[in-house]
């Protein structure tokens, strides 16, 4: 064998199987779905503060100012949420000051999983 061509394929030898040990290290193992899971994305329990813009407690509805959702990877902006449970907007009104936990449907739907007035 030629002595350049040897040292290429042993060259890329010392470079590819090292990087393929590497990324078979740190390359997560495929996790089985849930069928019971009904949310996609979950929000890390990451707890967000808004401002409670609209409301309509029939539809289970609340349209929220917010800071960063760092668990959706959402910046700042104002979005309507589904509440998982109405309950949830039984002590809310418009203007109130709120921490709220987001989190994201397997079909996309914005929701909310906790909800506090922390200021009217």
């Amino acid at each position: 064998m030629n002595p350049i061509l040897r040292t290429a394929a042993l060259a890329m030898i010392l470079v590819v199987a090292p990087a393929a040990a590497l990324y078979a290290q740190t390359t997560p193992a495929p996790r089985a779905a849930s069928s019971q899971a009904s949310v996609a994305k979950a929000s890390n329990a990451a707890l967000a503060d808004g401002e409670v813009r609209a409301l309509d407690r029939a539809a289970g509805t609340v349209v929220i100012r917010h800071g960063p959702l760092t668990g959706l990877n959402m910046g700042p902006m104002t979005m309507e949420f589904v509440a998982r449970d109405p309950a949830l907007l039984v002590k809310v009104k418009v203007g109130d000051k709120v921490r709220f936990t987001p989190a994201e449907a397997k079909d996309g739907t914005l929701l909310v999983t906790t909800l506090v007035v922390v200021a009217n």
